[in-house]
């Protein structure tokens, strides 16, 4: 009996020596630099999470496959990761803008844990969109766009030419409403309300540049900026975690753009288009050449397709 006792621990001790012990610390090295497995980990169980309840107040099955959760969960963070040391190497640095700084905050908790998202994820997602866009405007320089082109982007954007506004904003953020008020009640406009709110104790305070009814705003933002005269500002608005006004440096009410008096704004936005494009195309071939390794845990890294599998 005694030797049965041992030869069953003995069996036992080998069986959990084969089991699973769960993520090792590195999912992935890209480089010289490791992906944690806390991160994956992290963002995998946001994901999984906010799909289960999607699922649960639809009333159909979540049918989740988690090991494949985790696997594009890795492969977004090594896109990630290796944007940043392509950006390292190139000398782009991020340059956000005063309302981009602050965009992340605007967003109510409840819509970050529906999405499986963190305030971080969001600043890191934006974060990538501002450095991919700087990448590519110095890899490619010059695109080529046609006049068809140009005239059918016109058509789509048939609502964009007939905005009613356009307004030069700047915007302060504070945590709380009481120096929002005092600011609004000082009547500044330009660099003047930005001092003013600095001294008040403003978190962020700049111009967010030219803001129309289709300006992609935070909407209480977007609303707090819709009717302001020139010279004028808002009531202190809540957003996010905080609070914040607007002030109109200049207003012009305008009629309709032609396609010839928008063809200079329509064929920069179908050359970042087509840069977009390009770069996509760029990165992957060098995502794919980089030096990228999956631990097994999470399954081998496809050089071809870039991704995990």
């Amino acid at each position: 009996m005694k030797a049965l006792r041992v030869l069953a621990v003995a069996v036992a001790v080998v069986m959990a020596g084969c089991g699973d012990d769960g993520p090792p610390a590195v999912a992935a090295t890209v480089g010289s630099e490791d992906i944690t497995s806390d991160r994956v980990e992290r963002l995998t169980n946001q994901w999984v999470k906010a799909q289960t309840a999607k699922a649960a107040e639809s009333g159909a099955p979540a049918n989740i496959d988690r090991e494949d959760a985790a696997k594009q969960v890795l492969g977004f963070v090594i896109r990630s990761v290796y944007l940043s040391q392509i950006a390292a190497e190139m000398n782009v640095s991020d340059n956000p803008s005063a309302i981009e700084e602050h965009a992340a905050e605007q967003v109510p908790a409840a819509e970050y844990e529906s999405a499986g998202w963190s305030k971080t994820d969001l600043e890191q997602s934006l974060r990538d969109a501002r450095l991919s866009k700087s990448i590519g405007e110095k890899v490619f320089p010059k695109v080529a766009v046609s006049d068809l082109e140009l005239r059918q982007k016109y058509e789509r954007s048939k609502d964009f030419f007939n905005q009613t506004w356009q307004i030069q904003a700047r915007v302060a953020y504070f945590d709380t409403p009481e120096p929002a008020r005092t600011l609004k009640e000082r009547r500044l406009t330009g660099e003047a309300f930005d001092a003013a709110a600095r001294e008040l104790g403003a978190k962020q305070a700049g111009s967010v540049g030219l803001v129309t009814p289709l300006t992609p705003l935070p909407q209480p933002v977007l609303d707090a900026v819709a009717g302001l005269s020139a010279g004028q500002s808002s009531e202190p608005v809540a957003g996010g975690s905080g609070y914040l006004v607007a002030v109109a440096d200049s207003r012009e009410d305008k009629a309709p753009v032609t396609f010839e008096e928008a063809k200079p704004s329509l064929l920069k936005v179908l050359e970042d288009e087509q840069r977009q494009k390009l770069f996509f195309d760029w990165f992957n071939k060098r995502l794919g050449e980089a030096k990228v390794k999956v631990s097994s845990h999470y399954g081998k890294w496809s050089a071809e397709n870039q991704l995990v599998s």
